[in-house]
Protein backbone atom coordinates (compact mmCIF):
# COMPACT_ATOMS: atom_id res chain seq x y z
CA UNK A 1 0.00 0.00 0.00
CA UNK A 2 2.39 2.23 0.74
CA UNK A 3 4.80 1.70 -2.28
CA UNK A 4 1.68 2.07 -4.80
CA UNK A 5 1.25 5.41 -2.42
CA UNK A 6 4.47 6.70 -3.01
CA UNK A 7 4.08 5.14 -7.04
CA UNK A 8 0.94 7.47 -7.17
CA UNK A 9 2.77 10.57 -6.01
CA UNK A 10 5.52 10.57 -7.92
CA UNK A 11 3.25 10.42 -11.05
CA UNK A 12 1.38 13.00 -10.18
CA UNK A 13 4.78 15.25 -9.64
CA UNK A 14 5.77 13.95 -13.44
CA UNK A 15 2.69 15.04 -14.71
CA UNK A 16 2.25 19.12 -13.18
CA UNK A 17 6.28 19.24 -13.92
CA UNK A 18 5.58 18.70 -17.92
CA UNK A 19 2.68 21.10 -17.80
CA UNK A 20 4.61 23.75 -16.57
CA UNK A 21 7.27 23.35 -18.78
CA UNK A 22 5.09 23.56 -21.84
CA UNK A 23 5.11 19.78 -22.87
CA UNK A 24 1.47 19.63 -22.61
CA UNK A 25 -1.12 21.50 -24.65
CA UNK A 26 -1.41 24.79 -22.82
CA UNK A 27 -4.99 25.82 -22.39
CA UNK A 28 -6.74 29.39 -22.43
CA UNK A 29 -4.71 31.56 -20.65
CA UNK A 30 -6.50 32.53 -17.38
CA UNK A 31 -8.60 36.09 -17.27
CA UNK A 32 -6.57 38.93 -17.02
CA UNK A 33 -3.16 36.79 -17.32
CA UNK A 34 -0.76 39.02 -19.36
CA UNK A 35 0.17 37.91 -22.92
CA UNK A 36 3.69 37.07 -24.37
CA UNK A 37 4.71 39.56 -26.53
CA UNK A 38 4.47 39.34 -30.43
CA UNK A 39 7.84 38.43 -31.63
CA UNK A 40 8.55 40.71 -34.99
CA UNK A 41 8.70 39.09 -38.27
CA UNK A 42 11.76 39.43 -40.97
CA UNK A 43 9.63 41.35 -43.45
CA UNK A 44 8.62 43.69 -40.08
CA UNK A 45 11.85 44.20 -39.21
CA UNK A 46 13.72 44.95 -42.31
CA UNK A 47 14.37 48.50 -43.13
CA UNK A 48 13.95 50.63 -46.25
CA UNK A 49 16.79 53.22 -47.21
CA UNK A 50 15.67 56.93 -47.41
CA UNK A 51 15.28 57.67 -51.17
CA UNK A 52 17.50 60.22 -52.25
CA UNK A 53 14.96 63.47 -53.30
CA UNK A 54 14.56 63.92 -56.81
CA UNK A 55 17.01 66.77 -58.44
CA UNK A 56 13.54 68.28 -60.72
CA UNK A 57 11.83 67.78 -57.91
CA UNK A 58 14.07 69.92 -54.96
CA UNK A 59 14.99 72.66 -57.61
CA UNK A 60 11.65 73.24 -58.63
CA UNK A 61 10.72 73.58 -54.87
CA UNK A 62 13.19 76.69 -54.66
CA UNK A 63 10.40 78.63 -57.12
CA UNK A 64 7.93 79.27 -54.55
CA UNK A 65 10.47 79.67 -51.53
CA UNK A 66 11.24 82.71 -50.26
CA UNK A 67 14.55 83.57 -48.71
CA UNK A 68 17.68 86.04 -48.48
CA UNK A 69 20.91 84.74 -48.91
CA UNK A 70 24.45 85.80 -49.66
CA UNK A 71 26.70 83.98 -51.23
CA UNK A 72 30.54 83.80 -51.47
CA UNK A 73 31.58 84.08 -55.23
CA UNK A 74 35.08 82.76 -56.54
CA UNK A 75 36.61 81.65 -59.45
CA UNK A 76 38.99 81.54 -62.56
CA UNK A 77 37.97 83.15 -66.04
CA UNK A 78 40.71 82.35 -68.95
CA UNK A 79 43.35 82.53 -65.92
CA UNK A 80 41.68 85.87 -64.27
CA UNK A 81 40.31 85.40 -60.86
CA UNK A 82 37.24 86.69 -59.65
CA UNK A 83 36.22 87.08 -56.49
CA UNK A 84 32.98 89.16 -54.55
CA UNK A 85 29.78 88.86 -52.76
CA UNK A 86 26.00 88.47 -54.13
CA UNK A 87 22.64 89.01 -51.95
CA UNK A 88 20.08 87.33 -53.15
CA UNK A 89 16.65 88.34 -52.22
CA UNK A 90 13.69 86.00 -53.48
CA UNK A 91 9.55 86.61 -52.45
CA UNK A 92 7.66 85.23 -55.47
CA UNK A 93 7.48 86.52 -58.26
CA UNK A 94 10.00 89.38 -56.95
CA UNK A 95 13.54 89.06 -57.09
CA UNK A 96 16.88 91.19 -56.09
CA UNK A 97 20.56 90.56 -56.63
CA UNK A 98 23.19 92.48 -55.34
CA UNK A 99 26.65 92.30 -56.39
CA UNK A 100 29.87 93.29 -55.36
CA UNK A 101 32.79 92.64 -57.51
CA UNK A 102 35.70 93.89 -58.66
CA UNK A 103 34.78 97.63 -57.41
CA UNK A 104 31.52 97.64 -58.52
CA UNK A 105 28.46 97.99 -56.41
CA UNK A 106 24.87 97.11 -58.59
CA UNK A 107 21.54 95.62 -57.92
CA UNK A 108 19.11 94.31 -60.03
CA UNK A 109 15.13 94.49 -59.69
CA UNK A 110 12.70 91.88 -60.85
CA UNK A 111 9.30 93.07 -60.40
CA UNK A 112 6.30 92.94 -61.80
CA UNK A 113 6.45 95.79 -64.19
CA UNK A 114 9.53 95.50 -65.21
CA UNK A 115 13.71 95.33 -64.78
CA UNK A 116 15.63 98.07 -63.17
CA UNK A 117 19.45 98.27 -62.36
CA UNK A 118 20.86 100.22 -59.97
CA UNK A 119 24.39 101.54 -59.35
CA UNK A 120 26.31 102.96 -56.34
CA UNK A 121 28.83 105.81 -57.34
CA UNK A 122 30.30 106.99 -54.05
CA UNK A 123 27.02 107.75 -51.66
CA UNK A 124 24.63 107.71 -54.63
CA UNK A 125 22.25 105.28 -56.08
CA UNK A 126 21.49 105.35 -60.05
CA UNK A 127 18.46 103.46 -61.37
CA UNK A 128 17.70 102.62 -64.61
CA UNK A 129 14.48 100.80 -66.40
CA UNK A 130 15.67 98.39 -68.76
CA UNK A 131 13.20 98.10 -72.38
CA UNK A 132 10.38 95.79 -72.92
CA UNK A 133 12.16 92.33 -73.76
CA UNK A 134 15.83 93.63 -73.01
CA UNK A 135 16.06 92.29 -69.44
CA UNK A 136 19.36 91.89 -68.00
CA UNK A 137 20.24 88.33 -66.75
CA UNK A 138 19.58 87.31 -63.34
CA UNK A 139 23.06 87.83 -61.59
CA UNK A 140 25.97 90.04 -62.72
CA UNK A 141 28.95 87.44 -62.38
CA UNK A 142 29.23 84.80 -64.48
CA UNK A 143 29.19 82.32 -61.45
CA UNK A 144 25.77 84.06 -61.15
CA UNK A 145 24.94 83.29 -64.76
CA UNK A 146 25.55 79.44 -64.42
CA UNK A 147 23.21 79.41 -60.77
CA UNK A 148 20.25 80.53 -62.87
CA UNK A 149 21.10 78.46 -65.67
CA UNK A 150 21.06 75.41 -63.71
CA UNK A 151 18.27 76.27 -61.59
CA UNK A 152 15.93 77.42 -65.01
CA UNK A 153 16.78 74.28 -66.89
CA UNK A 154 17.65 71.24 -63.72
CA UNK A 155 15.98 69.05 -66.52
CA UNK A 156 19.15 69.40 -68.81
CA UNK A 157 21.26 68.06 -66.78
CA UNK A 158 22.41 64.44 -65.38
CA UNK A 159 21.92 64.52 -61.70
CA UNK A 160 23.82 61.78 -59.12
CA UNK A 161 23.23 62.29 -55.28
CA UNK A 162 25.93 63.03 -53.47
CA UNK A 163 24.50 62.95 -49.85
CA UNK A 164 24.27 66.23 -48.01
CA UNK A 165 26.87 68.83 -46.37
CA UNK A 166 26.08 71.78 -43.53
CA UNK A 167 26.10 74.86 -45.27
CA UNK A 168 24.90 78.67 -44.09
CA UNK A 169 23.66 76.32 -41.12
CA UNK A 170 21.23 74.25 -43.01
CA UNK A 171 21.02 70.45 -44.27
CA UNK A 172 21.97 70.83 -47.83
CA UNK A 173 21.38 67.98 -50.72
CA UNK A 174 24.20 67.74 -53.03
CA UNK A 175 23.92 66.58 -56.33
CA UNK A 176 26.71 66.25 -58.91
CA UNK A 177 25.56 67.22 -62.44
CA UNK A 178 26.64 66.91 -66.03
CA UNK A 179 25.24 69.01 -68.99
CA UNK A 180 23.38 66.76 -71.41
CA UNK A 181 24.01 66.56 -75.05
CA UNK A 182 22.35 69.33 -76.47
CA UNK A 183 21.92 71.24 -73.55
CA UNK A 184 22.28 74.79 -72.61
CA UNK A 185 25.56 76.22 -72.57
CA UNK A 186 27.85 77.62 -70.26
CA UNK A 187 28.07 74.85 -68.03
CA UNK A 188 29.48 71.72 -68.35
CA UNK A 189 29.33 70.02 -64.70
CA UNK A 190 29.60 71.03 -61.22
CA UNK A 191 28.25 70.36 -58.15
CA UNK A 192 24.79 71.94 -56.77
CA UNK A 193 23.74 71.53 -53.23
CA UNK A 194 20.10 72.73 -52.01
CA UNK A 195 18.33 73.00 -48.66
CA UNK A 196 15.16 71.06 -48.65
CA UNK A 197 12.69 73.85 -49.59
CA UNK A 198 14.80 73.78 -52.92
CA UNK A 199 16.70 77.11 -52.52
CA UNK A 200 20.50 76.93 -53.85
CA UNK A 201 23.33 76.90 -50.99
CA UNK A 202 26.57 75.65 -53.84
CA UNK A 203 26.70 75.95 -56.83
CA UNK A 204 30.49 74.84 -58.58
CA UNK A 205 30.44 74.86 -61.82
CA UNK A 206 33.06 74.14 -64.55
CA UNK A 207 33.30 74.90 -68.38
CA UNK A 208 35.46 75.54 -70.76
CA UNK A 209 38.30 77.56 -69.46
CA UNK A 210 36.32 78.66 -66.67
CA UNK A 211 35.46 77.26 -62.92
CA UNK A 212 33.03 79.51 -60.42
CA UNK A 213 31.77 79.14 -57.12
CA UNK A 214 28.80 80.97 -55.15
CA UNK A 215 28.80 78.89 -51.32
CA UNK A 216 25.83 80.58 -49.37
CA UNK A 217 27.02 82.74 -46.30
CA UNK A 218 24.16 83.57 -44.39
CA UNK A 219 20.20 82.23 -45.18
CA UNK A 220 17.28 83.44 -43.83
CA UNK A 221 13.79 82.82 -45.17
CA UNK A 222 12.33 86.07 -43.69
CA UNK A 223 12.06 89.13 -47.07
CA UNK A 224 10.02 91.86 -46.81
CA UNK A 225 8.13 93.77 -49.51
CA UNK A 226 10.84 97.00 -48.40
CA UNK A 227 13.36 94.87 -49.58
CA UNK A 228 12.30 95.20 -53.17
CA UNK A 229 11.94 99.18 -53.37
CA UNK A 230 13.58 100.64 -56.18
CA UNK A 231 16.62 103.25 -54.07
CA UNK A 232 16.26 105.84 -56.72
CA UNK A 233 13.76 107.44 -59.28
CA UNK A 234 15.00 105.26 -62.35
CA UNK A 235 15.40 106.49 -65.82
CA UNK A 236 14.47 104.89 -69.14
CA UNK A 237 17.03 103.47 -71.29
CA UNK A 238 16.04 103.10 -75.14
CA UNK A 239 16.27 99.46 -76.95
CA UNK A 240 19.84 98.34 -78.22
CA UNK A 241 19.13 97.17 -81.16
CA UNK A 242 20.51 93.47 -81.75
CA UNK A 243 20.58 92.76 -78.22
CA UNK A 244 17.38 90.85 -77.38
CA UNK A 245 18.97 89.40 -73.56
CA UNK A 246 22.30 91.04 -73.14
CA UNK A 247 23.51 87.40 -72.90
CA UNK A 248 27.15 88.89 -72.33
CA UNK A 249 26.66 90.75 -68.96
CA UNK A 250 25.84 94.46 -67.99
CA UNK A 251 26.33 96.86 -70.94
CA UNK A 252 28.97 99.49 -70.49
CA UNK A 253 26.57 102.23 -69.62
CA UNK A 254 27.76 106.16 -69.25
CA UNK A 255 27.75 106.76 -65.90
CA UNK A 256 26.35 110.40 -64.63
Amino acid sequence: MTTRVRFLGLGALILSTGIACGSAPAGPAPAGASQPAAQPTAAATATTAPQAPSFVDIVGAGRQASYKVVYRISGTSQGTSLAGEQTVYFKPPKRRMDTKMGGEDTSMFMLEDGTYMCMAQGGTRTCLKMPQGQSLPPGQAPAGQAQEQVHANPGQYDSTYQGTRQIAGQTAQCYGIKSKAGGPAGVDEGLVCYSNQGVPLLTQTKSQGTEFSMEATSYSTSVADADFQIPAPPMDIPQIPGIPGLPGGVPQLPRP
